[in-house]
């Protein structure tokens, strides 16, 4: 999934966030989910019925998904506490700025909807696995609600116009999240 009106629309309008980190802390922290969002590109790409036992074991690709998601889960968790506490000191970004945040932002719900999707693609596979649902399930809701928290944290104070497009973007992930809920 390309957000390619997003990019549109952070090239037309030069918005402005108010951000409670300077914009390279909050690229950095994006960056970090993106890049271990990113890692599970490869394990997903290879889920498959015959390695869905190895759930049994707490091994197997099916395990790395589960373990990769916890740990952006938890890394999410640490940003959205970092943010939060800093917004006592909240520094106005504008034009380039924000459009590095924003373009951040982006990159992020770029990966992460390419991993869902690959999920979704393989969740067909092990739908008569119930301990496969059980797993991911809870991960996935934790996922859906501290994306939300952690992307509505850093872009509150966003330009109406271009807060409702990031909105919508993430809307789509959450959107993503359920349909691979209920295929589970």
């Amino acid at each position: 999934m390309r957000f390619s009106i997003f990019s549109t629309a952070l090239m037309a309008l030069s918005g402005t966030v108010t951000a409670t980190l300077r914009p390279d802390d909050l690229v950095t922290s994006i960056g970090t989910l993106t890049a271990k969002t990113q890692a599970l590109l490869e394990p997903a790409g290879t889920l498959s019925l015959a390695n869905a036992a190895l759930l049994l074991v707490k091994a197997g690709p099916w395990q790395d998904i589960l373990d990769g998601l916890s740990d952006i889960t938890d890394t999410a968790k640490q940003q959205i506490v970092v943010i939060q506490s800093a917004e006592e000191n909240p520094t106005k970004l504008a034009g380039a700025e924000a459009e590095l945040v924003t373009d951040a932002v982006e990159g992020l719900l770029n990966v992460l909807s390419e991993l869902l999707q690959t999920i979704t693609g393989k969740t067909g596979l092990v739908q008569s696995l119930p301990l496969v649902g059980d797993l991911l399930t809870p991960v996935l809701e934790l996922l859906d609600s501290l994306l939300t928290t952690l992307i509505d944290t850093i872009l509150e104070q966003l330009d109406e116009l271009l807060g409702e497009v990031l909105k919508t973007d993430v809307a789509e992930v959450s959107s993503l999240i359920a349909e691979l809920n209920v295929g589970l």
